[in-house]
């Protein structure tokens, strides 16, 4: 249950990131520290879960750190960082 926090974060990240932006988010990248001790289908479950209408329809493309190359001091390795936020470049640029 640890993950609804740090989710909860990466979507007001994400979700600002967009607001700022102006633009429909695709995909959705978020990178899984190798110590974190989280699973992806719990950071997909909160994700679903706590994402808005800005970001119900991007896909979420998670990556779990290989923990046998993970840097001890990093902050990323124990927790979860927002990879990328990819949008329609199209509508980017349209101003839509």
């Amino acid at each position: 249950m640890h993950e609804a926090p740090m989710v909860a974060a990466l979507v007001a990240e994400a979700e600002a990131i967009v607001e700022r932006a102006c633009v429909s988010p695709q995909q959705i990248g978020i990178t899984v520290g190798a110590l974190s001790g989280m699973s992806p289908a719990a950071v997909r479950t909160h994700w679903r879960r706590l994402a808005g209408p800005l970001l119900q329809h991007a896909k979420l493309d998670i990556e779990v750190e290989d923990d046998r190359h993970a840097d001890l001091h990093a902050a990323s390795t124990f927790g979860l960082v927002l990879s990328y936020v990819d949008v329609d470049v199209d509508v980017a640029e349209r101003g839509v």
